[in-house]
């Protein structure tokens, strides 16, 4: 089961939610200072999900980037194959129009 990420706007609702179960008579519109913490804030753990999101995908060798794809080959010892040019013939066949 995967982890929902919340977004932006989530994480600052969230944030903004605490500030009045904690303080509800506190000023949370969009010009309240509040509301400024809230949205530098929810950037930053927005910004943090993402990061802990781009660095399980470098985990697995289907969804890691090449830097990473290359570190994972090494630590098993293996390389990098030369590409090949490919040759021979190939028979499509089907229905017209599907």
């Amino acid at each position: 089961m995967s982890f929902p990420i919340p977004d932006f706007e989530a994480l600052r609702q969230r944030y903004l939610q605490a500030v009045v179960n904690q303080m509800p008579e506190a000023a949370v519109g969009d010009d309240s200072d509040h509301h400024v913490r809230a949205s530098g804030i929810a950037a930053a753990v927005e910004s943090l999900h993402q990061h802990v999101a781009w660095l399980s995908r470098q985990v697995f060798a289907s969804s890691a980037d090449n830097e990473y794809l290359e570190q994972l080959a090494s630590e098993r010892a293996l390389t990098r194959k030369p590409a090949a040019v490919a040759a021979g013939s190939v028979t499509i066949s089907g229905v017209a129009t599907t």
